[in-house]
């Protein structure tokens, strides 16, 4: 787990810097997306020293802010799924709907009685 004990945003800018000439050499990326887009590249492809530092610089709100708000296509498949759990995050925390969403809704009608017990309506 990750939590916000300590944020560095110096510390954190100088080390996307660094980062950046590791990970991102020859990629073009737009102006204010350019830190997302370093982070988003150490957390997909950084060696693990690494994603440790960005975790203990950057904090957990960071994190999520980047992994649910960058473009999908940026994490592959196997990054997604790992920081969905690391992060502790539902698929409805990044956009998507979860099943968990509807479940107090449908208990609630099973202990009222639910649609079972529901008179057919008439029509004319």
């Amino acid at each position: 787990m990750i939590s916000n004990n300590e944020l560095h945003p110096q510390a954190l800018a100088a080390f996307l810097r660094q980062m950046g000439t590791k990970y991102c050499a020859g990629t073009p990326a737009a102006g204010s997306m350019r830190r997302e887009w370093i982070t988003t590249r150490v957390m997909v492809s950084g060696t693990y020293r690494d994603v440790c530092e960005l975790i203990d610089l950057s904090g957990r709100d960071y994190l999520v802010y980047v992994f649910t708000s960058v473009p999908r296509a940026w994490f592959t498949a196997a990054a997604r799924q790992y920081w969905m759990r690391h992060l502790e995050l539902v698929p409805a925390d990044v956009g998507r709907r979860s099943p968990a969403v509807a479940r107090p809704r449908d208990t609630h009608r099973s202990m009222i009685g639910g649609h079972r017990n529901r008179q057919p309506s008439v029509t004319r």
